[in-house]
């Protein structure tokens, strides 16, 4: 191509901060046999990752700009999420990744759309710039931006539009959560990533539903879900129903159904089967006394004066 031999690259990226990982895909010039026409060359691709029927599952752009040696024209797209990613079936039929590059040659081609720099965002975060709320989680802090949780979160914009502490005082209590979980959370808001969510899911699974975070809830479902096991099924479970996640339930259930000689057998197990015991006998207890209450009231009713 051009004269020149390339490569298509397949790369995980990690921005200056450590918080940030995406997947990118680019080319990059491997052998300059011509370098009058690779200066004198501007060229931009597409670059498709190809699901079922060919179809374009995620997608990167170049930047149109001259190669140098050496250099790479990867766009950088901060939204392709490693583990999305890895995790999608669709990318992967029968486990074979297919890349589809389209080549634009030529300086008269229209311009590709600048690149939307996610991490940007992120550092408005970490450097605390503009910021105009306080999160307060026991005895830390963390300054963020009121347009940035209300835009994600209806249950934030809730806050700021009532007459609450938090938007007179622009200071948001959280003593529900660890620090760590709600640092987190407030990491995927402002850059579309959680780079900790393999250890903090399901706490994280917990602060999603209660904030509405629902793309955040989808992916701790589908983290929980390829974690799950004989020892961590029944905790999963009662998690999902605590937090409404259909998914992870339907994913636990077919676990637990597949390995029900396993789950049985745990401690896990047990304790679910008792508490559901003891709750099963206060109920009946709780119905046995109002029973006899509206038998005793009747009895008195029906007694001649």
């Amino acid at each position: 191509m051009l004269g020149n031999s390339w490569k298509l690259c397949l790369h995980l990226w990690i921005d200056h901060t450590g918080f940030r990982r995406y997947v990118d895909a680019f080319l990059r010039v491997s052998d300059f046999k011509d370098q009058a026409k690779l200066n004198s060359n501007h060229l931009r691709y597409f670059i498709y990752a190809l699901g079922n029927a060919n179809r374009k599952v995620y997608s990167w752009a170049s930047v149109a700009l001259k190669y140098s040696p050496g250099g790479w024209r990867g766009h950088r797209d901060g939204s392709v999420e490693p583990y999305s990613f890895l995790k999608n079936e669709e990318v992967f039929p029968g486990g074979i990744l297919t890349l589809r590059c389209e080549i634009i040659s030529g300086e008269n081609e229209y311009n590709a759309l600048p690149e939307y720099q996610l991490h940007n965002q992120l550092r408005m975060l970490t450097d605390e710039k503009y910021t105009d709320v306080t999160v307060v989680v026991g005895e830390r802090q963390i300054r963020a931006h009121k347009v940035m949780l209300a835009a994600h979160s209806p249950v934030f914009e809730a806050m700021f539009r009532a007459d609450m502490q938090e938007s007179s005082q622009n200071v948001i209590k959280i003593d529900d959560f660890d620090f760590e979980v709600v640092r987190e959370m407030l990491i995927y808001i402002y850059s579309y990533s959680s780079p900790n969510i393999e250890n903090l899911a399901g706490s994280l699974l917990r602060a999603a539903d209660k904030y509405d975070l629902g793309r955040l809830k989808a992916l701790c479902e589908q983290t929980l879900s390829a974690k799950v096991t004989v020892d961590t099924a029944v905790e999963y479970q009662a998690l999902a129903a605590l937090c409404s996640a259909a998914s992870l339930q339907r994913s636990v259930a077919k676990f637990i159904a597949d390995n029900i000689a396993e789950v049985l057998k745990t401690d896990e197990w047990k304790l679910m089967v008792q508490g559901h015991s003891l709750s099963y006998v206060l109920q009946k207890n709780k119905q046995n006394v109002e029973h006899n209450d509206e038998e005793y009231h009747l009895s008195n009713k029906l007694k001649p004066a």
